[in-house]
C-alpha cells in the first residue's frame, strides 16, 4: 500500500489469462509492454476487470496508446498464441511457483516477493557463478 499498489480481493475475477498474456506479447511489439503489464495488473487487482475477455482488453490496451483494431486482431488471431505456449514452457522448466518470479542471469531464479537485500544477494551469487 505504500508503493500505491491495490489489492481488492473481493473484486478480483479469476479466469484464464491467457489472453491477458498474449496482449502483454502484442504490446511489446507495439512498444508498450511496461505500461500494458502495469495496467493489467491494476485492472485486475484493484479494479476487478475480467482479463479473459478480448473486449475488456482492448479497451485496456487503448487505454495505454495500443492500435485498437490491431491489438483485436492479434488477440482473435491467436498471433501471439505460441509465444504464451514458450513462455508456459519455460515457466515448467524453471519450476515457478509463485510470482512475481524474476530470472537473474542464465541460471538464478527468484520466486515470490522479498526483501531488496536478498535479490542484491541473488545478483551477487549469479555473477559470482559468470566469472
Amino acid at each position: 500500500a505504500a508503493e500505491g499498489v491495490v489489492v481488492d480481493y473481493d473484486r478480483v475475477r479469476h479466469g484464464n489469462s491467457r489472453r491477458a498474456h498474449e496482449l502483454v506479447h502484442e504490446a511489446k511489439a507495439q512498444g508498450r509492454q511496461d505500461e500494458m503489464v502495469e495496467r493489467l495488473m491494476r485492472a485486475h487487482f484493484a479494479e476487478g476487470r475480467h482479463l479473459g475477455h478480448i473486449d475488456e482488453l482492448v479497451d485496456l490496451a487503448a487505454e495505454v496508446g495500443l492500435h485498437p483494431l490491431q491489438t483485436r486482431t492479434a488477440l482473435e488471431s491467436g498471433m501471439h498464441a505460441a509465444a504464451v505456449a514458450d513462455d508456459i514452457e519455460r515457466s515448467v522448466f524453471f519450476r515457478i511457483r509463485a510470482l512475481p518470479f524474476l530470472l537473474i542471469g542464465p541460471r538464478f531464479g527468484v520466486s515470490g516477493a522479498h526483501e531488496p537485500a536478498y535479490y542484491a544477494e541473488v545478483i551477487a551469487k549469479s555473477a559470482a557463478a559468470a566469472d
